[in-house]
């Protein structure tokens, strides 16, 4: 995972979890991340219809990438 976010050699990219029932900022993030799952892996795109408006910039990276 650290190769595929950054070009750091020799550092360290720590990880971490939080429980967005405690975070309000994470359940935000939590729900974008839900409605662009929904609109490209489900073809549901109602979720998604509630926040694109405020998208600036959306690119859809190639499955085999991830």
């Amino acid at each position: 995972m650290r190769d595929a976010i950054a070009e750091l050699p020799c550092e360290t990219v720590l990880i971490h979890h939080e429980d967005s029932i405690a975070r309000e900022g994470l359940q935000a993030a939590d729900f974008v991340a839900w409605a662009l799952f929904q609109k490209y892996a489900r073809n549901a795109d109602s979720f998604y219809r509630i926040i694109e408006e405020r998208i600036v910039v959306e690119e859809l990276i190639a499955q085999e990438l991830w």
